[in-house]
């Protein structure tokens, strides 16, 4: 009678031991950002244009609100500022896409791209640097390669940069 007690109480620590686990489940485990998760983060906010390469060594350079891009989390972009006839873009409303776009064919491996509104076909490979925010056309980072410079104005976005100072 004893032997079967002292059995039956292993069995029951074996079983109890055996169910018990040594992982915490509370553990959160970090979730790895996209390059594109991370880019459309640091997009969000508003962006001077600063200097445009048009890609035969001309540089055009612009003064501060002349060309502003604002980019809000609901994808939405909006080209506004003072000096539309100088801009190389037209001033638009619109919703952008970033995408990954894979150069390991050119040797440029992977990068993110942006679209500027929906109905555009022309990628630009997005590049930040401190508060600056690159848009290169074409994988052409490149000395002459066309692309275009922009300067963080705010973090938030504001869809009304200059609502009065439209010439």
């Amino acid at each position: 009678m004893k032997k079967s007690f002292f059995l039956c109480m292993g069995m029951m620590l074996l079983s109890t031991i055996g169910l018990t686990s040594c992982n915490n489940d509370d553990d959160e485990t970090p979730v790895e950002v996209s390059g594109v998760e991370k880019a459309q983060d640091q997009l969000i906010g508003s962006w001077n244009l600063i200097e445009e390469m048009n890609g035969q060594g001309i540089v055009t350079i612009f003064e501060s609100g002349e060309v502003v891009f604002t980019f809000s989390k609901n994808n939405e972009l909006k080209i506004d500022g003072i000096n539309e006839e100088k801009s190389p873009f037209r001033f638009q409303t619109s919703h952008y896409l970033c995408a990954t776009i894979d150069g390991s064919n050119l040797n440029q491996g992977v990068k993110t791209g942006i679209l500027l509104n929906e109905f555009s076909s022309t990628f630009y490979i997005i590049d930040f640097k401190d508060d600056k925010l690159f848009l290169y056309r074409n994988n052409e980072e490149i000395i002459d390669g066309e692309g275009y410079t922009f300067q963080r104005v705010s973090t938030e976005p504001n869809l009304n940069p200059h609502p009065s100072s439209r010439k």
